[in-house]
């Protein structure tokens, strides 16, 4: 199979190599592009380099399978373009809500990524570790609302999102204040907590709280009232999430634990794990598990690189192989 990764430099691009190295995916040809500012760069497939080329559709092959980690607005100029290369799996949000534009996590939903029209959605990192962990609970048991609390680490705003972290956690290791100038945050994030992602709406939520009601609510084909509270932490890698699940069936919190146990890409956790536990690993971790009168606590935890964006996207390309 001939396969490319668009916008291969970032964080996302990376990690795309690093899961179809590790999950053996039969890529006979693997290219790198992106941008020119990038050219050149190496990066690591299994024990080889492949050096990155500048993005020109011109002169372009043809390919079975292209993985976009470009940013919104790249992919919305350039993904409907590259789908005439290949079948495009797009990591950015350009293409989540479009009706014609299937929006797929494997262990949920897999059957939608087979109705494709040359381009296929990733989720948002917070929805798609959601959406694995509370699948099988609405599958069996049904939801009627939902409230989540996210602590998403700084990768998931990016290559430049990380670099500007570490440089400010050097102020915080000595006791100064942050240096945040340029910042890609809108506050210091260095030892600090900001509850903001993306743009506030007239309704007062940001847009990553928006992505999780609408792209939660696609997936499931359900009309789960979802409350959800985004906040960016000084985590490097990985997710964290507080839920509260109402059910429209009640279920024991034994019930729940089976339920999960025999779910795929779910980790049941007797306690809890933590991010930095669960760096580098595929699965969704579900802990605390809590039943009260009034429904199901659970915290999920994930990677959110991997299982957040290149495991998810490598596993629809494994399904779509396999059809």
């Amino acid at each position: 199979m001939r396969i490319a990764v668009v916008g291969a430099s970032g964080l996302v691009g990376r990690e795309i190599f690093e899961v179809l190295f590790h999950r053996e995916f039969p890529a006979q040809e693997i290219f790198a592009y992106s941008t020119r500012r990038s050219v050149g760069e190496k990066i690591r497939f299994g024990y080889d380099q492949i050096e990155v080329e500048e993005l020109k559709l011109e002169e372009m092959g043809e390919f079975d399978f292209i993985f976009s980690a470009l940013d919104r607005e790249s992919a919305k100029e350039l993904v409907p373009r590259l789908k005439e290369k290949g079948v495009v799996i797009d990591n950015s949000s350009a293409f989540r809500l479009d009706p014609d534009v299937p929006l797929v996590v494997p262990e949920v939903n897999p059957d939608r990524a087979k109705e494709h029209k040359g381009i296929i959605a990733n989720p948002n990192c917070s929805t798609i570790q959601l959406v694995v962990a509370i699948g099988p609970i609405h599958k069996e048991f049904g939801i009627e609302s939902l409230h989540i609390a996210t602590y998403q680490s700084v990768s998931g705003w990016g290559r430049e999102a990380l670099d500007q972290f570490n440089y400010e956690v050097e102020f915080v290791a000595v006791g100064e204040p942050p240096d945040s100038k340029g910042s890609v945050f809108p506050r210091p994030i260095g030892a600090n907590l900001i509850p903001k992602i993306g743009e506030f709406g007239d309704d007062g939520l940001s847009e990553e709280e928006r992505k999780l009601q609408l792209e939660t609510n696609k997936i499931l084909e359900s009309e789960i009232k979802v409350f959800p509270f985004c906040v960016r932490v000084p985590v490097r890698i990985g997710h964290g999430e507080a839920v509260w699940l109402r059910l429209k069936k009640s279920a024991s919190r034994d019930e729940i634990i089976r339920l999960l146990e025999s779910s795929p890409g779910v980790v049941v956790d007797r306690d809890y794990s933590t991010p930095i536990e669960i760096a580098g690993k595929d699965e969704v971790h579900v802990g605390r598990i809590t039943e009260t009168e009034e429904g199901v606590f659970l915290w999920i935890v994930a990677d959110n690189l991997r299982k957040g964006a290149a495991t998810n996207a490598v596993q629809i390309a494994e399904i779509l192989k396999e059809s």
